[in-house]
């Protein structure tokens, strides 16, 4: 019997983890699509002088780490409100779906029942 509890997640990876790993192309090319970073690399392909390139290589890589973390924060999102307990549900993947506080007297009771 497959019960989850109201706010749950139904997956076997969460969206974070699913983001960094799973997904991490997709994030990878949201981030290069990104304004920011297209901006921040023409920048530095303009650039001629090499003390001036290593810098803006720097703050490029800066740039498109928080960019990076921005587009997995999203994509986690993404990810996760479509990995709902509800879905699971729907498609006949749990039972039910219980409120947190009624947890215990259930499984008390799934007990009795094993008896």
């Amino acid at each position: 019997r497959a019960t989850a509890l109201t706010g749950c997640y139904a997956s076997v990876i969460g969206g974070t983890a699913a983001a960094k790993v799973v997904f991490s192309r997709e994030v990878r090319k949201r981030a290069n699509s990104d304004p920011r970073v297209k901006s921040m690399s023409a920048e530095v392909e303009r650039s001629t002088d090499p003390a001036s390139r290593t810098l803006l290589r720097a703050r490029l890589a800066g740039v498109v780490q928080e960019v990076m973390l921005e587009y997995q924060a999203e994509v986690a999102a993404e990810f996760d409100a479509i990995h709902t307990v509800e879905r699971a549900l729907k498609v006949g993947s749990l039972e039910e779906i219980i409120e947190p506080a009624k947890l215990r007297p259930e499984i008390i009771r799934s007990l009795a029942e094993i008896r």
